[in-house]
Parts: C-alpha cells; sequence; structure tokens
C-alpha cells in the first residue's frame, strides 16, 4: 500500500481495479510504501516490484532520504530472521536504486521478527508480518 498521509491509503492491487480510477492515487509524494513477501524468500513479486516503482517514481526529483524496514513473520530462529528481514530490506533498495534512485540516501535496517503488525499464530498474520516498510524523510526545504 502506498499512503500520503496517515489516513489516505490506496493499494496497488486497486490501481488496476476498474472501479477504482487513477484521481484516488495521491497526487502528493508518498511518504511510505510497504512490499509483502512468500514464507523464507527476499524475492520481490511483481505487484511488489510496481509499488516500489510508483514510490521511486513519486519522489526521483525530490530531495529525500529514505529507510527501508524488513521484518520476518515467527517461523525460525531469530539470527535467521534477522538476516531474512536484512536481505529484503536490501533487496527492496536495490530495485529502488534500479528505479533511478540514489543509493546513497537509501539506508536499510532490519528488525527480524522482533516487530509484528499481526498475530503470527495466524497464516494470514504471518503473510501480513512479511514486510518491508519505506519511509521518505522529509529534508528541510520540505521536499521529500
Amino acid at each position: 500500500t502506498i499512503a500520503s498521509e496517515p489516513a489516505q491509503v490506496v493499494s496497488i492491487a486497486n490501481i488496476k481495479d476498474p472501479k477504482y480510477k487513477r484521481e484516488y492515487i495521491p497526487t502528493t509524494p508518498p511518504p511510505r510504501a510497504e512490499t509483502y513477501f512468500a514464507f523464507d524468500s527476499n524475492g520481490l513479486s511483481d505487484a511488489s516490484k510496481e509499488n516500489i516503482a510508483l514510490f521511486a517514481q513519486s519522489i526521483k526529483d525530490k530531495q529525500y532520504n529514505i529507510t527501508i524496514q524488513g521484518h520476518t513473520d515467527s517461523i525460525g530462529s531469530r539470527e535467521y530472521n534477522q538476516k531474512l528481514s536484512e536481505r529484503r530490506a536490501r533487496a527492496v533498495k536495490a530495485e529502488l536504486v534500479k528505479n533511478g534512485l540514489d543509493a546513497s540516501k537509501i539506508e536499510v535496517v532490519g528488525y527480524g521478527k522482533d516487530r509484528p503488525i499481526a498475530d503470527n499464530s495466524t497464516a494470514e498474520g504471518r503473510a501480513q508480518n512479511r514486510r518491508t516498510v519505506m519511509f521518505a524523510e522529509v529534508n528541510k526545504n520540505g521536499n521529500y
């Protein structure tokens, strides 16, 4: 999902749905975007690549600093999940760079299984926890 303000969220999956029109996509740069991963993977799906490309496009010509947080579900050891979360964050960074962003302005951090957003006792919850979150930080002049 991409959010331009905390209350305004657009799902990439909805963009291709005919009932959603392009005017619902925020016109201001999104300060946050998320990507999701298959179990035990740092591979990016086509939908994730599209989400990352939209995020990159929205801030490409602005002044920006980006933090990418990698996360996992609770299956596996703490050490393994820590490394997997870092690989996920690096995969997203590589895709942002591929889309024209400056690698020196992108920080990656892995949190492993320490920051779940959903219940890890269900398959649905674990799927929500296998994610990265990208934040575009506002520079002093107000640009992303």
